[in-house]
């Protein structure tokens, strides 16, 4: 039997070792849900996930990928600081920081990272996010920049505000945020003239011409009826007897005049290319989670979901401004003109048109003077002769006038281009919820870009976004010129134009077959009876003009151009970015190491936060447990108390580590007395104030940060008694009242504390050496609160005399926290009032001792005397008696 108890025993031993085993293995599996013996990365975080991130076959260094986290559940549960400052990532070494950038903020149910992974091999690869660390300070990539978004709205959304620097401007792409330039208007120089000729105008020619010619003759006649043809009186001129001659054309010279400037500067034209106004939005806070309805992006392709072109912007550029919707600018554009560059014309096909046909009145007279003067003629009658007259009339006209108008009175150039360098986005609207940002969105930013998660849209550097049905069309130019025809209206004087030397020509003189008139012989200016000439006998004849005709000679280039010019818009410059796309992330479950407890808190002294007026010399401490890991324990503990508050003073107390009762996470510890362990002083009630701190070690002997520090202050004795009255006076003289009433102030360092007891003593010698008329200790009375006057205390001692005696007193109170005395009050006293000396100076009737007194109701008065100077007599008894001594009736 005994054998089969043994056995039985043992078998039991065995089950209960198995299950033994069981239990702890089953523990060790379920801690294992939580916690890890893996490297970590470091103890002040209590937990971290793992990231997969899903290779494509594509190896990648420096590789942005983004992780989706919902820090909103693990902020609830107080696992992750409010602000996502204590997250961290590391490399798949688990130990090794690499950079992340929160994008959108904190505390969302998709909060999204992105993660900068130094090197990505082709297939998967495992990073660790690390989190619960309350002390932490914020970890991530920096960015002081902000979102800006085009919007067609009266107003931005709701958490938005509009961007208001940089209105009537177009966005400029650029590496840059803020300068502007450009301008909406311009005008170009331009210093050729185009081609062109004038008609004659108004030009003339002067008159000029006028002359005569000489004629000839000789001694003796020659054929026939040779006497030139005349008048019938003697004297007259003849225009009968010459012929019509001297027509003839000039050949002009020289040019006209110079009109016009060196250079001149064509009229202001505006080149604002086709735009429509918008706002520019920016989110008041950057950590923006969501994009709202209705803002404008930019994306090379049209992303799906509810996103719709915004169409109005379709060949024009967005114009930041207050009112969004209004249109303008145009495509081309013109200048007008109407200065005339300087130039002068050529002849060119200028001459003149015939004229100056004439002829000139002969002279012929009467009688004959020299010897048979007859012209030198032909031998047939009624014909004309040119052999007597010489050749003469060549002659010159100046010019005068001006040239034809040539030109427009409105001159404009050709057209030119006002498109700057461009290239067409589509311009994109979210129309219905809430989205994040969309992987390959393009949007501006006030600085360079987010530090992950984006890359700058280089292809809009030094360009200006125009909308357009599909993406990528680049065009536009920055400068340009115009080709110029129009002539601004002008003429030219005539200038240097001459018409030069012609008109040399004789005439013919006609003569008759018989006499006309009585010896019509040719006036004669001399007796030569030879050959001769002379020009007396004709008048002068032949001044006239010509008309011009032709026109100048073209002056001028044919079709230039104007100087180059900008036609760059107003811009403000900003950095275009994109979002990029991401290899495809997941977060596994949450795992968690061991963590060393957090400082201890609610500290109490005797119960107390922050105690005064303690009367214990051996004081409580506790404070409450803090742990991470919520199933720990504290175990230990170490409890410093110091004369500083900065614990630099002298250390009174250390504990030194000590073990306690196990302390769940949350909980207060068991009470600790001062100076139960280690070494420490003494403490007296001296109002002294003291700094104490603890520290806490959990079940794995992690040690927490010291606690905040806190104080507690000794209770001190009351203060000496002051303000002490008697009879409500201080020091009174004359006291009538046989038990005269005391009262004095309480006060007392510790601001709660009442009067409770008094002692009081009077005595008749200030030191208090003399006579005790009355002494007192320890006696109760109505508890005198701080800084007020205690109630009347009734002298109860050896019965008083008005004997003007004077006595000495003194009190002190004892305080209700630790029925401490306080020192004795200064000194006081009073004096007792004195008995009225007899009175002197007896009058009756005004005099002493008077005889013979008349008046049956005499009159008598007395000097009133006192020891006590300010006492006044208030009554009297007179007494009248027939015997000096009083002995009689």
């Amino acid at each position: 039997m005994e054998i089969i108890k043994n056995k039985k025993k043992f078998r039991r031993l065995i089950i209960g070792f198995y299950l033994l085993c069981f239990l702890i293995l089953f523990a060790v599996l379920v801690r294992g849900i939580t916690e890890t013996s893996a490297a970590w990365y470091n103890s002040s975080w209590l937990y971290r996930r793992p990231v997969t991130i899903t290779g494509n076959g594509n190896p990648y260094s420096n590789l942005n990928v983004l992780v989706n986290v919902d820090t909103s559940a693990l902020i609830s549960a107080s696992k992750l600081q409010s602000d996502c400052d204590d997250i961290r990532f590391t490399d798949t070494n688990e130990t090794t920081l690499i950079d992340y950038w929160i994008e959108g903020g904190c505390g969302t149910t998709s909060t999204q990272i992105w993660v900068k992974v130094p090197s990505m091999p082709t297939g998967n690869k495992v990073i660790y996010m690390y989190y619960g660390n309350t002390s932490a300070s914020n970890g991530e990539l920096s960015w002081s920049g902000n979102y800006i978004a085009l919007s067609a709205q009266a107003t931005c959304p709701t958490g938005w505000s509009r961007v208001t620097s940089y209105d009537s401007r177009l966005p400029l792409g650029s590496t840059t945020y803020g300068t502007t330039g450009g301008s909406t208007t311009h005008s170009h120089t331009y210093s050729s003239i185009p081609s062109h000729t004038h008609g004659v105008g108004s030009l003339y020619t002067v008159s000029n011409g006028a002359h005569t010619h000489n004629v000839k003759w000789s001694t003796r006649q020659y054929g026939n009826g040779n006497n030139p043809m005349g008048a019938s009186v003697a004297g007259d001129w003849s225009l009968a007897a010459c012929a019509y001659s001297g027509a003839h054309t000039h050949t002009i010279t020289g040019s006209t005049s110079t009109t016009g400037s060196a250079s001149a500067s064509t009229n202001s034209s505006n080149h604002m290319p086709p735009y429509i106004t918008m706002l520019l939005c920016s989110p008041n806070d950057t950590d923006v989670d969501s994009v709202p309805q209705n803002l404008i992006f930019l994306f090379d392709s049209l992303p799906s979901g509810n996103y719709s072109r915004y169409t109005s912007l379709d060949s024009r550029f967005p114009m930041s401004s207050s009112t969004p919707g209004t249109t303008g600018g145009v495509s081309t554009h013109d200048h007008g003109y109407s200065t005339v560059i300087s130039h002068s014309h050529g002849v060119g096909s200028l001459s003149t048109v015939s004229n100056g046909s004439h002829r000139h009145n002969l002279r012929y007279r009467s009688y004959q003077s020299g010897s048979t003067p007859y012209l030198t003629g032909q031998t047939v009658a009624g014909s004309w002769i040119s052999g007597g007259l010489s050749t003469t009339g060549a002659h010159t006209h100046s010019i005068s006038g001006s040239t034809a108008s040539t030109g427009v009175s409105s001159a404009s150039t050709e057209d030119s281009s006002n498109i700057p360098l461009y290239r067409d986005m589509i311009f994109s609207t979210l129309t219905a919820g809430f989205t994040s940002f969309q992987p390959g969105m393009i949007s501006m930013f006030s600085t360079a870009g987010p530090p992950l998660g984006w890359t700058q849209y280089t292809s809009l550097n030094g360009r200006y976004p125009r909308g357009a049905s599909s993406a990528g069309t680049t065009g536009g130019t920055e400068s340009h010129v115009h080709q110029y025809n129009d002539i601004p209206a002008h003429t030219h004087t005539a200038g240097t134009l001459t018409a030069a030397s012609a008109g040399a020509h004789t005439h013919n003189l006609y003569r008759a077959e018989t006499w006309s008139g009585q010896l019509p012989y040719i006036t004669m200016t001399s007796d030569t009876y030879a050959w001769g000439s002379g020009t007396s006998a004709m008048s002068s004849a032949g001044a006239h003009t010509h008309t011009l005709q032709g026109s100048t000679a073209s002056a001028g280039t044919s079709s230039p151009n104007t100087s180059t010019n900008s036609h760059i818009p107003s811009y403000f410059t900003v950095p275009f970015y994109k979002r990029n796309s991401s290899l495809t992330t997941s977060v596994g479950a949450e795992e968690m190491d061991n963590q060393a407890p957090t400082a201890p808190t609610s500290l109490r002294c005797e119960g107390q936060i922050n105690p005064v007026s303690i009367i214990d010399t051996t004081p409580e401490f506790s404070a409450i447990f803090n742990d991470p890991d919520s199933g720990d324990n504290g175990i230990k503990y170490q409890i410093q108390v110091n004369t500083g508050s900065g614990f630099t003073g002298t250390t009174i107390w250390d504990s030194g580590v000590q073990t306690m009762t196990a302390t769940p996470v949350g909980s207060s510890s068991p009470g600790i007395s001062y100076g139960s362990t280690g070494t420490s002083q003494s403490l007296i009630l001296n109002g002294a104030t003291y700094y104490w701190r603890i520290k806490f070690w959990d079940e794995a002997n992690s040690e927490s940060p010291w606690s905040a520090i806190a104080s507690f202050k000794m209770n001190a004795p009351p203060n000496q008694p002051t303000n002490l009255l008697t009879e409500g006076t201080t020091n009174p003289t004359s006291v009538q009242d046989l038990t005269p009433e005391f009262s004095a102030i309480f006060s007392d360092p510790d601001s709660t504390d009442t009067g409770e007891y008094y002692d009081l003593q009077v005595n008749t010698a200030s030191n208090f050496s003399g006579t005790n008329m009355w002494y007192v200790t320890g006696v109760s009375i109505s508890s005198i609160p701080n800084g007020s006057r205690s109630s009347d205390i009734s002298y109860g001692g050896t019965p008083l005399s008005r004997d003007g005696s004077t006595y000495y007193w003194r009190i002190r109170f004892k305080d209700r926290l630790a029925g401490m005395v306080s020192p004795w009050s200064a000194t006081a006293s009073f004096t007792m009032n004195n008995t009225p000396t007899a009175p002197t100076s007896l009058l009756t009737e005004g005099t002493t001792n008077p005889i013979g007194v008349s008046d049956l109701t005499p009159e008598f008065s007395a000097i009133f005397n006192d020891p006590d100077p300010s006492d006044t007599g208030e009554y009297y008894q007179i007494e009248v008696n027939t015997n000096s001594s009083f002995t009689g009736t």
